[in-house]
């Protein structure tokens, strides 16, 4: 099945870029995309015009990675465009990956630069899947075949329209995407799932706690748990297999019956 690509875009006009002295360079704004920062970093090197694409490691993260393909191109009013593309893996830390030899100062200042100005466009695809980075990455060479069994393709679409920014979840769609991001250990899309159950979702009691206990979302069954008070719906609950629930779940509405028994 071919990937569903979603690409963003950054497009920086570099101010009075024939002043930027000699290994000097700029910063374009940060923006946010996929829970990461990012900004195009402009500099100059001898007698070349570099460019570079700048990832920010987010805060309060441990190990952690996002792979990137990425193109940055220069535009002139002409229409000409000059363009480099690369893939990246940014790993634990913050850092810049690009051309320090993009094109020549002086090619540049003829035919791009306006008033002074460069305009840059920074094109890109990443994925935080790191079950995919893992297989990409680790294995590129022995060119592994991704295979997810028992799979219905269009969760499979929901999950990378989630994976990529769009607002894909919804009743019907909630379990086969978590299905996927659990395969695929894909924790944004799980944290919006489970963000969805607990805040919008209308879901019964017992199907969001089978959903938290298959996919191990503690948030929801901790926040069901806290909303479970009436004796119908700690019936509610109760009333299926008891050897599929999580047992933690089960003591906690016991506890919770009996704290329901009058006692004279």
């Amino acid at each position: 099945m071919a990937p569903v690509e979603k690409k963003f875009v950054l497009t920086h006009i570099a101010k009075d870029i024939s002043s930027l002295k000699e290994e000097g360079w700029r910063y374009s704004k940060l923006e946010k995309h996929f829970g990461v920062f990012w900004k195009v970093k402009v500099s100059r090197k001898t007698d070349y015009l570099s460019l570079y694409l700048h990832c920010l490691h987010p805060k309060n993260e441990g190990s952690w990675s996002i792979q990137v393909s990425f193109n940055l191109k220069l535009l002139s009013v002409t229409g000409k465009t000059t363009d480099l593309t690369s893939k990246r893996r940014f790993i634990n830390k913050s850092s810049s990956w690009g051309w320090p030899e993009f094109m020549k100062w002086e090619e540049m200042e003829k035919d791009y630069m306006i008033d002074g100005d460069v305009i840059i466009e920074a094109h890109f695809l990443a994925s935080q899947s790191s079950e995919f980075k893992y297989l990409f990455f680790e294995y590129a060479k022995e060119q592994p075949e991704i295979i997810l069994n028992d799979v219905d393709s269009k969760d499979f679409h929901y999950f990378l329209e989630c994976l990529y920014g769009e607002d894909s979840i919804d009743e019907e769609t909630v379990a086969g995407i978590l299905k996927i991001a659990d395969i695929c250990n894909a924790k944004i899309p799980l944290q919006k799932c489970e963000q969805f159950l607990i805040r919008d979702s209308g879901k019964t009691f017992k199907e969001k706690l089978q959903l938290a206990n298959r996919f191990k979302l503690d948030k929801l069954k901790n926040e069901c748990l806290s909303k479970i008070n009436t004796a119908a719906e700690i019936r509610s609950v109760l009333m299926c297999n008891l050897n599929g629930m999580d047992p933690s779940v089960v003591g906690a509405l016991l506890q919770k019956t009996l704290s329901l028994i009058p006692f004279t």
